[in-house]
């Protein structure tokens, strides 16, 4: 479980660099994926946490998190070093570069080469989105292909017309109408 939690943190911080280098900020939609992304990304690496402290002991887990929360540089140098001695080299080999990267690009370079996503585009970001397990991610994601007009994703947003959740399927209707505009 936590190697797929990092996963998704991966898949996520991926396709918030791309939304960050391909997407128009005054677009509200952008920003509230962006929004929405960032919120999905700490509460990935809070899991992570938690995940860690049911394997390791919880209160250095704790104290690790906190630590790498924290504005002091000190503290954060302090966890990062505290984890690298104490997690297995898979843990570490994925969890240490998100921690480590001073930015969001730097990050993204890394997590391209840890796990070779096949397509980096905003259609495949979107794509990912629309077909995750997270509703209100999914529903950005159909508004997005609309207010973008990505007609390659149509058959996504055709399926989306009929799921069970009356806020996604009025989305996905508004969505599939710009799209046949």
């Amino acid at each position: 479980m936590i190697l797929e939690e990092l996963r998704t943190y991966y898949q996520f911080a991926l396709a918030l660099h791309a939304l960050e280098t391909n997407g128009s900020h005054d677009n509200g939609v952008v920003k509230l994926l962006h929004r929405t992304l960032e919120e999905h990304l700490d509460q990935k690496l809070e899991q992570v946490f938690r995940l860690l402290g049911l394997r390791y002991p919880p209160r250095d887990m704790l104290v690790a998190y906190n630590g790498i929360r924290s504005s002091q540089t000190a503290l954060r140098a302090s966890a990062v070093e505290f984890l690298d001695n104490l997690l297995q080299p898979d843990f570490k080999r994925l969890l240490l570069p998100i921690l480590e990267a001073p930015s969001l690009a730097v990050f993204a370079g890394k997590a391209d080469r840890v796990f070779s996503f096949p397509e980096k585009s905003n259609s495949a970001y979107l794509r990912y989105l629309i077909q995750g397990r997270d509703a209100w991610l999914k529903t950005i994601a159909i508004y997005a292909v609309g207010s973008f007009k990505l007609a390659e994703l149509a058959p996504l947003i055709r399926e989306a017309l009929d799921v069970g959740d009356p806020f996604m399927s009025q989305t996905a209707q508004w969505s599939w109408s710009q799209l046949n505009a």
